[in-house]
């Protein structure tokens, strides 16, 4: 009996929790920032992270024929290794890649990466098609910034980025949404 006791108090007083799980092994994802290209026209610039507990600790710079053909599933990607097309599984519209029938090119488009730009830059006149969505000349005003903030990792504080994997993608689609252009842009 002393002896049943003793061993029912030992298993009360040993730790039986596991110890320190061991981090999780570091993924590829496709992002963005939007700092402008150092090199080209595009006013924003288009990235593999390689993304460790949230942090980004590599980034390499792609071009944006290769992130939309690897982001489709047409092109071999670390960041996509299963090849889903994940315009279609984020339900983002006119972002596609098809190869041409007669040059086996591909020609790709991707309105929302175009539209990138607009969300740091605003423009003399919020009316027109050309006009940015920022509340600054160069910058998205406090309001806005704190929007972007919800699609980017909490402790990534600056607007520029990175903004990187589900997150990216759900900015990308609702940009695509005139309700949420409107809120972005004039606060309504």
């Amino acid at each position: 009996m002393l002896h049943a006791m003793l061993l029912a108090i030992f298993v009360m007083v040993v730790d039986t929790t596991p110890g320190p799980v061991a981090s999780s092994l570091a993924t590829y994802e496709f992002g963005f920032s939007l700092n402008q290209a150092g090199t080209t026209d595009l006013q924003h610039t288009l990235f593999i992270y390689k993304v460790h507990d949230g942090h980004v600790i590599e980034s390499t710079a792609i071009s944006e024929k290769a992130f939309i053909l690897q982001a489709a599933g047409l092109e071999a990607s670390r960041a996509n290794p299963l090849g889903i097309d994940l315009f279609e599984q984020y339900a983002i519209d006119d972002c596609e890649a098809q190869r041409d029938s007669l040059s086996g090119d591909y020609v790709f488009r991707c309105s929302a990466l175009n539209d990138l730009w607009r969300l740091r830059y605003g423009g003399a006149t919020s009316n027109t098609s050309s006009a940015g969505w920022a509340q600054d000349l160069n910058a998205p005003g406090i309001r806005q910034q704190i929007i972007l903030q919800a699609y980017r990792a909490p402790h990534e504080d600056h607007w520029l980025g990175p903004y990187f994997g589900a997150k990216a993608f759900a900015l990308l689609k609702d940009m695509q949404d005139p309700a949420w252009v409107a809120t972005y842009r004039d606060g309504r």
